[in-house]
């Protein structure tokens, strides 16, 4: 995957950093202004995207919410034993 689209499909996922207007398909988009390290932080995570498969970063999430969807991942829960971060915005699905 390109990094034109993955850099759109990530803001989609981080709307709320962007001007909404630029998140319209085959538009380019735009970060909001004022965001100070927020940018250059999404940045890094668009890069480092590249160093895996992209069934890590496409595929986990989408299982991750079909076992949260059925209540399997709350069963599990015990069973994770290093520490996550989890970010859902306001606006994602």
């Amino acid at each position: 995957m390109s990094q034109d689209v993955t850099r759109a499909v990530m803001a989609t996922a981080a709307s709320s950093l962007f001007i909404p207007e630029s998140l319209a398909p085959n538009a380019i988009p735009q970060f909001r202004i004022g965001l100070g390290e927020i940018q250059p932080f999404f940045e890094r995570i668009l890069t480092q995207t590249f160093s895996v498969s992209e069934g890590v970063w496409i595929g986990t999430p989408f299982n991750l919410n079909l076992e949260r969807e059925s209540h399997k991942l709350a069963l599990r829960m015990t069973d994770i034993r290093h520490p996550h971060f989890v970010i859902w915005g306001e606006k994602d699905a």
